[in-house]
């Protein structure tokens, strides 16, 4: 739902609003509460056993990696942008700025234990806040995200199911505690 809610403010031209960032933040933390269920559930199957530590861990990365998108990450994105418009070298080093951007935040969000759309999606909100981003830029990334990044996607994580995991009484009853506090944070 978050990909879908940032798209319609971003049409109906709201994102540098109030109430669009605080719609954004409530989507965001509904999904980050989905993400953290989802690798609890996870490591239940891998594992066998819930681990507080690697909940802790992965909470207080994301904290971190949350503080610092938006303070450090901010000002490296703007200078990044900034300079790639100072040296007027069109849409393709603009573009370069923003891929790079995601993959960094999806390679952080990745090792800290969440999936790297997460980090992605921060990287979109960097980026989209910055006075330097440029709206023609964001077309082309849609474009590539579309066609490329968004079934890649899907497709590992298709790849990396395993349903027969399920079988496990334990397992079972987590899925259906998380697939329960999906449905109804939704």
């Amino acid at each position: 739902a978050l990909p879908v809610i940032a798209k319609i403010l971003a049409d109906l031209e709201l994102m540098r609003r109030n109430v669009a960032q605080v719609i954004l933040a409530a989507a965001m933390v509904d999904d980050v509460a989905g993400w953290v269920l989802l690798g609890v559930v996870a490591g239940l199957a891998q594992s066998g056993a819930f681990e507080v530590r690697q909940l802790v861990l992965t909470l207080g990365g994301l904290a971190l990696f949350l503080a610092l998108a938006f303070s450090v990450g901010q000002s490296a994105v703007d200078g990044l942008l900034r300079r790639a418009r100072q040296r007027r070298s069109g849409v393709p080093a603009r573009v370069s700025v923003m891929l790079g951007a995601g993959l960094v935040a999806g390679v952080v969000t990745h090792a800290i234990g969440l999936e790297a759309v997460f980090g992605a999606f921060i990287a979109g909100i960097v980026l989209g806040r910055s006075r330097f981003h440029d709206t023609q830029v964001f077309g082309h990334v849609d474009g590539v995200t579309r066609s490329l990044f968004a079934p890649l996607f899907f497709a590992t994580a298709g790849l990396r199911v395993d349903l027969t995991l399920l079988r496990d009484p334990t397992v079972l009853g987590w899925g259906l505690v998380v697939l329960a506090a999906a449905s109804v944070s939704k």
